[in-house]
Order: structure tokens, then sequence, then C-alpha cells
């Protein structure tokens, strides 16, 4: 194999063939395919050492309000209070168990991302068409693909018939991707490579080929695998500041307890009554103090806390160009809890304004008529839950000019939410009990048309609720303004998360996401309200 200049989508197939040294025609030969074996390892996810669900469960109990709790049923067993020491040992038992079920699922989380590669593949090799286990692929293999196949690892398409492929557990993207092998910009985001093909991806009709261009922990499936085990001590700053109010909290109640009972001791003492009887019972009483002072299920406190917030408003701001998507997921997270206000920015807004007639002109929609039927649609069954801009902000002789919505006559030159909108929206996520911020309301990158997004997202993090913020724009948008920390969960992955939160199965998502989704469910129980 050469080196590669550059990557491989964007390269003609010729150049692709060239730098990973094989015959299109032939495959590699099983002397060179056991050479790159050597050299790049088996194609297997990354492996990553896991604790026993025995030691996952003993971490439950590390925080220092359970240590103080351990202790306080030791000693009242040991003084024959036998009845609260069983109280307290149930209480813990039951922290215990709740944190381990959470743990668990999150450990199960990379199990189902290898679940989704294919244990077998047809791949060229030595002139033939040959049926092979997954894992002996290597880097300039030549795959065979047809319908109904799961994508083995990364490849260039070199020969398309027609491929289409469904890539939704990686980009969310609802409608299966046409395959061709012609090459694209370097600068193409992976959901865009029409020319590449991605392991756990699914063939859904044609054939073609494919160059094998990255294995095992090189394939996007394998880094989201690999990510998924190093960030499994991680704290969202929601957590830590529950932690960190715990301590504190523990520290206040041990000092206090250890007053009082010297203050009684040293008051027992000069009365002359100081009796090993009066001073166990003393003791108890202060254990009794500090099993009332220490908040038991302190290590469910961020939970508690969801709870309560979920009965404020689940506000979602939905922008970004992907409609087909949006439009798709839109019911789903109303039906699932997941929006009793969406705040609706960037061109999926614009697709609900010209649904309900509040401007007109073309807009840069692939089956236009189509979407706006299918906003007007959903529109009218769920008018009371959408809030719609009153202003935009669109670029007139290379300046921002900001106009009520009916003044606009060229949508395409629309570039942000107005300030007016803006006030509005903030006033919504502020009241909110948990916001969800899915695509840029402006083009954050032009500082002329960045406003609308900056003030979300400022807001967003000020906010009181649980936030969530996903899109590789509005992530980069949150490290630029400084305010990520202050955001809970945040992920790359925009369409992703979308069509994860509207009821998709997608294991991949879901081992980044455990966490959300721990809570997700007492959402729906409580019907998101």
């Amino acid at each position: 194999m050469g080196e590669v200049q550059r990557p491989f989508h964007s390269m003609p197939v010729e150049e692709v063939v060239r730098a990973l040294g094989v015959d299109p025609s032939r495959g590699l030969s099983a002397e060179e395919v056991e050479r790159r074996r050597r050299t790049y390892g088996p194609n297997r996810i990354v492996e990553v050492k896991r604790p026993s669900p025995f030691l996952l469960f003993l971490n439950q109990y590390r925080s220092v309000l359970v240590m103080i709790l351990l202790a306080a049923t030791v000693v009242s067993a040991a003084l024959g209070d036998v009845i609260e020491a069983a109280v307290i040992g149930v209480i813990l038992l039951f922290i215990g168990f709740m944190g381990f079920l959470q743990e668990y699922r999150a450990e199960r989380a990379l199990e189902r991302l290898r679940e989704l590669t294919a244990p077998r593949c047809r791949v060229l090799r030595d002139g033939e068409v040959v049926v092979v286990p997954s894992e002996d692929l290597v880097p300039g293999d030549v795959l065979v693909l047809g319908e109904g196949d799961v994508v083995a690892a990364d490849g260039r398409v070199i020969e398309s018939s027609g491929l289409r492929v469904d890539e939704s557990p990686l980009t969310g993207e609802s409608a299966p991707v046409d395959k061709r092998t012609e090459p694209l910009l370097e600068e193409t985001p992976m959901a865009d490579r029409t020319n590449c093909v991605y392991a756990g991806t699914l063939v859904v009709s044609g054939k073609g080929k494919a160059v094998v261009t990255a294995t095992g922990r090189s394939t996007e499936l394998g880094k989201i695998a690999e990510y998924t085990g190093q960030v499994r001590e991680e704290r969202t700053p929601l957590e830590a500041r529950m932690e960190d109010l715990g301590k504190k909290f523990g520290i206040l109640a041990l000092v206090i307890i250890a007053t009082l009972f010297a203050a009684e001791f040293v008051e027992s003492v000069l009365a002359g009554d100081a009796s090993l009887d009066f001073l166990i019972e003393v003791f108890l009483f202060s254990v009794a103090l500090a099993v009332a002072a220490v908040p038991e299920a302190l290590p469910l406190k961020s939970l508690r806390k969801i709870q309560s917030v979920m009965k404020a408003p689940f506000v979602t701001v939905l922008g970004g160009a992907k409609v087909r998507d949006r439009l798709e997921a839109m019911e789903a997270l109303i039906q699932g809890g997941k929006a009793d206000k969406i705040l609706l920015t960037g061109l999926i807004a614009l697709v609900f304004l010209k649904a309900v007639g509040k401007i007109k002109g073309k807009l840069n929609v692939q089956n236009e008529d189509q979407m706006v039927e299918k906003a007007r649609s959903i529109y009218q069954k769920y008018d009371d839950r959408f809030e719609l801009p009153e202003d935009l902000a669109i670029e007139r002789n290379g300046e921002r000019v900001e106009l009520p919505v009916s003044s606009v006559e060229d949508p395409t030159l629309v570039k942000d939410i107005g300030h007016a909108t803006v006030r509005k929206y903030v006033r919504l996520i502020k009241s909110a009990g948990t916001v969800f911020v899915s695509g840029p309301p402006g083009v954050f990158e032009d500082d002329r048309f960045s406003f609308g997004t900056y003030e979300i997202l400022q807001a967003t993090a000020s906010s009181f609720g649980i936030t969530i913020v996903s899109g590789g724009h509005l992530n980069a948008a949150l490290q630029k303004l400084g305010i990520k920390d202050w955001i809970d969960y945040v992920s790359t992955a925009g369409g992703a998360l979308v069509m994860y939160l509207a009821g998709k199965k997608m294991p991949m998502f879901e081992a980044l996401s455990v966490s959300y989704e721990t809570w997700s469910k007492d959402s729906r129980r409580t019907g998101g309200s």
C-alpha cells in the first residue's frame, strides 16, 4: 500500500485502488492478505475490559454519604438496634441495585455495537468471490455487496449498480443512500459521502463493490465503540454539582452531630452521670441524626431532579437542513413526550411558514411540495405545540437585514432568525424543564448571522433544566462560546439523536446516550408533562 495523501472519498477510483495496492478485477492474494493482517490486525471492534457485575454493584457504594450510612448500619447492628440497621440496609440495597442496573445497561451497549457487524461477508480474492469471516478483512480487500448484506468494514465504492445503503445507525438519515463512484470534495462530511460505505450499515437494494479502506477500531463504528469505552467515567455537569453538594452536606451534618455528641458528653461529665448506658444512648441518638440528615438516595439525586424537572415543559428547538428526517421524527417526538413545545428554526421553519401561508416563494428543498404538505398536516394536528419565527434575517448587499416574516419575498435569502423571535424562544427555553436543541438557527461561522445560534445556546446553558445539544455545528459553536461544560449532554450526531429520541432503534447511538435513555423512560411514563 502506498502512502495516502488525501481522503479516499476525494480520489478517483483508479487512484484509490493504486493507493491501496489492489487489482480491482482480482482482489488481494492470500499471501498479501496474511501480510496485511499481521500489520493491521483483525477486523474486530476494540475489546474493552469491563468490570464484573459484582464490581459494578460494589462501585455504587463509593460515595462519602453512602459510606456514612454503611457505618451507621454497622454501628446500629453492633449496639443491638437491629430494626434501624435493617431499614438502612434495605435502603442501601435499593440504591445499589438502581445504580447497578443503569451501569450494567451501559456496559451492554458496547455488545450491541458488536452485533451490528456482519459475521461473514463476500470478498474478491485471487480472482474468485469467496465467503470469509468479517474479522479476516484487511484494508485493500474488495467487498462484494448485494441486497441484504451488512457492510463488514468501511470502504470506497468502486462499482455501483443501483446500490442503496441504509446508514441510519450512523447518521440518523431515514432514507437509503444511493451510492456512486465519483470523487467528492475533501471537506464533504461523513453523512454526505455517497461514494463510501460504512461498517454496520445495510444494503437495501442493488449491488456493487467497495475497496476496504478501514477495519476494526479505525472504522467509524470502531471509533464510536472505542469512545464509548473511554467515556464511562465521565460525569455530566449536573452529576458533578450534585456530588459536590452531597459531600459538603454530609461533612456539615457530621460536624453538627459530632458537636452535639461532644456537648452532651461534656455536660454529662460535669453533672457526674456519664454512665456507659447514657453514652450509648447519646451515641445512638447521634447516629439517628446522621441517618436523618444524610439523603439516602443522593446517588440518584440527578434522577430525582430529572423527575421533578419533567413537570416543566420539554422544549425542543429544531433546525438544520434535513427536512425529510425532521418531519419524519416530529410526530414521534411529540407522541413520546419529547416536545411539549417545538421552536422551529432554519430551513424546517421556512417549510412550516410556507405550509401555513406566511411566506411564499421557492425553497431550496428536495420534493418541496410533498414536504410542505406533510408539514401542513403535522401543524394542523399539533398546532398548539409549535412556535414559528416572527421575524427573519436575510442577506442584502452583504449586510444583515431583519424583516417581519410577511415581508420576506425570497426565502432563499434567509440566513437566521430575527431578534423578536430569539427573545420569544429564549423565554420559553428559560422556563423549560428539559431543553433539546438540534440544528443551528443561523450560520454560526458568519458573525452577521450567528446571533440566533449563540443566543439560544447561551439560554440553554443557563437553563435550570436538563440540557441536550446535538449536531456538529452546534458543538463547534458551544466550544467557541466556551460554554460546552454547562450542557448536560452533547452529541455531534445531530440526525442520529433526533431519530433516537423519536423512538428509532439505534444501538450505536444507544451506546453513547445510555444516561439519557435511563431518564427518558421516566419522561415517557409521565407523558412528558
